[in-house]
Parts: C-alpha cells; sequence; structure tokens
C-alpha cells in the first residue's frame, strides 16, 4: 500500500515528526494520547486535544497500511488510558492490600485492551484511504472519514463485553456548561463525533480551520441558547438532605467501628435545618448490614427519618434460598417513618472482577475481594413512593452507561445515584465519574442527585448545571429543593438512533462529490 505524505501546508518541524519510523514513531502516539488526558477532569483542558487527536491523525495518515495505523492508534490509546485511568490502582491500596501487586498490571491491561479499538479504528480510516484514493484526496475529507471510523469503535468500546464507556472524546468539554448541551439531541457519542472534528479539522489548512471555528460557534451558541430557555423552579413539597459522611474505605468494613460509622451517619441526618427535609440520602453501602434483619438499627434509623417522608440507604439486601445459599445485592432500600423497608433497587451493572466474576460458574476461580460476589439486579425502574417523585436509582458504576439509566415506559422526574469513591483516594477517578454524572442528567432531561460517600456529593439540574456540592474528603450535608424535570430530550426519546443519524449526515458530507 501506497505512503501518503503529510499534507504540503504543514510545517516542516511537525511534518517531520509525524515521518518518525520504527520505536520513536510509537513513543511519539503514546504521547500524544497521554497529552490527550488533560483535556479530560479534574485537568479540563480541551486545547490538550488540538494536540493529541491531529497527531494521531497525521500517523495514521502516513501509515504504511491497516497495520502501520493499528499499532499507532494501539500505542495512542495505551497512552491515553494508562494516563486517565491510574486511579484503579488506588482500589488495590486499600488495606490490608493483598493484591496490591496485581493493580498496576491491571491498568495495564486494561489500558491495552481498550486501546484495541482505538487501533481498529486508525487501521480501518488508513485502509479506507488506499482503498478510496481518489473520493478522499481532500484532507478535509480524509479528516471526516478519522472521526467516524475513531467515534464507530469508541461506541463499540462503550458496549462490548458489557462496555466501559469512561473518557470519551465528549468529556473534553466537561467545564463548558453550553458546549455539552448537544448531548440532549445525539448523546455523548454525538458529542464525540463534533469534537473530533472541531479538533481535527484544523489539520486540513485554513479552510479546516475555519470550519471547524464554525462548528464550535454553532456548538457553543446552540448551548447557549438552550440554556438561556431555561426558567428554574423546584419541585414542590420536596426537600433534600444528600449526607456525605466521609468515611475512609480502609475503616469502612472494620467491624470495630461500625457503630461509630453508623453513628456520624445518623448524627450528620440529625443536623438542624432552615428547611426541614423531606427525603434523606445516604450513600452506597452505607449500611454494611442487612436492613430486614437489624430491628434495632432500623428503630435507631427512625430517628431521622422525615415526617412523611423517606430516607434513601444503600445497603446490602440479602435473600435465603432454599438450597441454604444466599444471594447478595448492592441496593438501595427505602425507609419511612415506621422503621419499614418500603421497596427497594438492586443493582443490574455490576462491575467486572469487582462486584462478580464473569463466568464465574465455570471457572475454578475465588469469589471476588473475599466477600463475595453480588447478584444483578433485573435492570432500569422508576421507584413510585407517596409523596415523593418518581425516580431512578443508579448505584455508582451504573451512572457511566449512556442511554441505559432510564425505564422509558415510565419516565421518572429526577435521577438518584449513590455510590462510594472512597475506594479511588483523591484521584482524577470521582471527577470523571462526576463528570459521567453530569453528562447522564443533560441526556435525560432530568435533575441528578448524587451522594458519594468521601465525595463527590452534588445536585445537578436538568441542564447539566452544578447547583450544590461537596468536594472530596469533606463531611457534611447539602440540603437544598429538588430541580424541575424538562419535558423528553431527542437523546431520551430515540437514544443512540440521533448518534446513528449524525453519523449518516457526517458520512453523507463526506462522500457528497463536488458540482
Amino acid at each position: 500500500m501506497t505512503v501518503i505524505p503529510a499534507p504540503s501546508h504543514l510545517p516542516n518541524a511537525l511534518a517531520s515528526i509525524v515521518g518518525l519510523t520504527g520505536g520513536r514513531r510509537l513513543l511519539l502516539a503514546a504521547f500524544a494520547g497521554a497529552i490527550g488526558t488533560l483535556a479530560m477532569p479534574p485537568v479540563d483542558c480541551p486545547p490538550a486535544m488540538l494536540i493529541a487527536l491531529p497527531l494521531l491523525f497525521l500517523l495514521a495518515r502516513a501509515a504504511r497500511g491497516f497495520w502501520h495505523a493499528f499499532w499507532a492508534g494501539v500505542f495512542w490509546g495505551t497512552g491515553h488510558f494508562i494516563t486517565g485511568l491510574y486511579w484503579i490502582v488506588f482500589a488495590y491500596l486499600v488495606p490490608p492490600a493483598d493484591f496490591a501487586l496485581m493493580g498496576p498490571p491491571t491498568v495495564f491491561g486494561l489500558a491495552v485492551l481498550l486501546a484495541l479499538f482505538v487501533g481498529v479504528g486508525c487501521g480501518l480510516f488508513r485502509l479506507l484511504l488506499g482503498r478510496l484514493p481518489a473520493m478522499l484526496a481532500a484532507t478535509w475529507r480524509q479528516v471526516l472519514v478519522f472521526a467516524i471510523c475513531f467515534v464507530i469503535f469508541e461506541w463499540l468500546r462503550g458496549h462490548v463485553m458489557t462496555g466501559f464507556p469512561w473518557n470519551q472524546v465528549g468529556h473534553a468539554w466537561s467545564l463548558s456548561t453550553a458546549m455539552s448541551q448537544s448531548v440532549a439531541v445525539f448523546g455523548i457519542y454525538g458529542l464525540s463525533l463534533l469534537s473530533l472534528l472541531v479538533f481535527t479539522l484544523p489539520v486540513a489548512g485554513r479552510r479546516g480551520t475555519a470550519a471547524a471555528l464554525v462548528l464550535l460557534a454553532v456548538m457553543a451558541g446552540g448551548g447557549a441558547l438552550r440554556l438561556a430557555q431555561d426558567r428554574g423552579g423546584e419541585q414542590p413539597g420536596v426537600q433534600l438532605r444528600v449526607v456525605q459522611p466521609n468515611i475512609a474505605q480502609s475503616e469502612k468494613w472494620l467491624n470495630a467501628l461500625a457503630n461509630a460509622h453508623f453513628g456520624k451517619t445518623l448524627g450528620l441526618s440529625s443536623l438542624p435545618a432552615e428547611t426541614p427535609p423531606t427525603i434523606v440520602i445516604w450513600p452506597e453501602t452505607a449500611i454494611a448490614f442487612p436492613l430486614e434483619r437489624s430491628p434495632s438499627a432500623r428503630e435507631a434509623m427512625t430517628r431521622v427519618v422525615p415526617k412523611d417522608g423517606y430516607l434513601l440507604t444503600g445497603t446490602m439486601r440479602m435473600i435465603e434460598k432454599p438450597n441454604g445459599k444466599r444471594d447478595i445485592f448492592n441496593s438501595l432500600q427505602a425507609l419511612d417513618q415506621n422503621g419499614k423497608v418500603v421497596t427497594d433497587y438492586d443493582k443490574f451493572h455490576l462491575v467486572p472482577l469487582g462486584e462478580y466474576i464473569p463466568l464465574r460458574n465455570w471457572l475454578p476461580l475465588e469469589d471476588t475481594v473475599g466477600r463475595g460476589s453480588f447478584e444483578s439486579g433485573p435492570g432500569p425502574r422508576t421507584l413510585r413512593l407517596q409523596g415523593m417523585p418518581p425516580v431512578t436509582v443508579l448505584i455508582c458504576y451504573e451512572i457511566i452507561f449512556p442511554g441505559a439509566v432510564v425505564d422509558a415506559k415510565d419516565r421518572p422526574q429526577w435521577i438518584l445515584n449513590i455510590t462510594n469513591d472512597a475506594w479511588f483516594g483523591v484521584s482524577s477517578g470521582p471527577y470523571q465519574h462526576l463528570a459521567n454524572a453530569r453528562i447522564r442528567a443533560i441526556e435525560e432531561g432530568l435533575p441528578l442527585v448524587r451522594s458519594a460517600n468521601t465525595g463527590i456529593s452534588a445536585v445537578i439540574d436538568a441542564y447539566g448545571r452544578t447547583l450544590s456540592r461537596l468536594d472530596l474528603e469533606k463531611t457534611g450535608v447539602i440540603d437544598t429543593g429538588l430541580p424541575l424535570a424538562l419535558p423528553p430530550t431527542l437523546y431520551a426519546r430515540f437514544g443512540d438512533w440521533m448518534f446513528l443519524l449524525l453519523l449518516l449526515a457526517v458520512t453523507g458530507l463526506c462522500l457528497r462529490r463536488r458540482q
């Protein structure tokens, strides 16, 4: 396959860098991927993608064939995902840290696995350039093909083998509420496609740069216009208290401290408030034992359950089976003022290796981290309780999956996300997790309330704006009303079909013949 030279308008220095060969070329790709991580939370520097993505485009474009481009993409993705997911190591370092040595290999292995999607996307891009040289002679058309190939495999990364949709290109705009509004139409993958064009089109010269600026202005202007339509408002008669107990993961499961943790959470829940809460919310596994088996705990909790309201808490739910075995669920349960568990929700999207072992019934492996595997719940559903707006509950990891957070046949009025990010300490992980939650709020047009053990707890409106927040390793509560829901967004109605429509539109533009 022929080698495609760098565009003639590129500076000689950049052209020579892209023309590197062998190991230096792959190291450049990995370095470019690492630079791209700077666009993600908590650094939030979108211009980093103006370096990372054009370099990847040029390396893939100049490749000698599919495999040459594939390896450039793999090294770019490995650099990007190692630096973006380093925080996973922290979970292995929590005392007693029996599996500490597994941390770095796990992060490296996951990064390489995710990088394969980038690699195949780059390889496909180079393959198409070789098969359609006349049609794709113009650099701007090549950029469009590159963006299409990249985002298709980003979508596949979020779906294959349960998927891991983390740090998509669209998250580069996490600090800009206006730039994020397009997810209400096209979802996060649509925002990624538009962002790929904005960041990579300048490679096509002055016209490409002008096109990128126009697209950027349209996205920002459209987002600002949507935000200007907001009239505010809150759900009548609803007052929330979000509790962040800030219990270190190294101490959370110590039996000797269980009563102290329980007392601390109760104490925060009973703090004076200007407006008495109607709903009190505790984070994931705030109760480290089955509530049904502890009448004394339920009796103590009734002291902080609002009158005619509810305490919503993360807990472990246990079901005894006839064969003597137990099914354990990572759950949320709602407690009324009489100490009765009136409803529950079981997490359905479990963390592989963290909450269950894939194929554990066929593999000779021990259960996860000494506490056994959780069972999976039935899926997204809306909880309806008298006096409380209908809510969809998502526990921790579940919030990262676009289009899979709400029961479309029974639309709620808000999203509740409870989590325990204490596993990951003070790292980029909790910030990236919060960014995912914020995008889900915009996609669905629903306010989102987040209770996190050690932070970041937050109340986010249906436009993705953070109204209240408790940062990492802070102890306290958020007392607030509940923002109003919006009518279903286009993405809420049609899901990733809207992304497919945008993808087809960009493909059509790329294939359009000059008149």
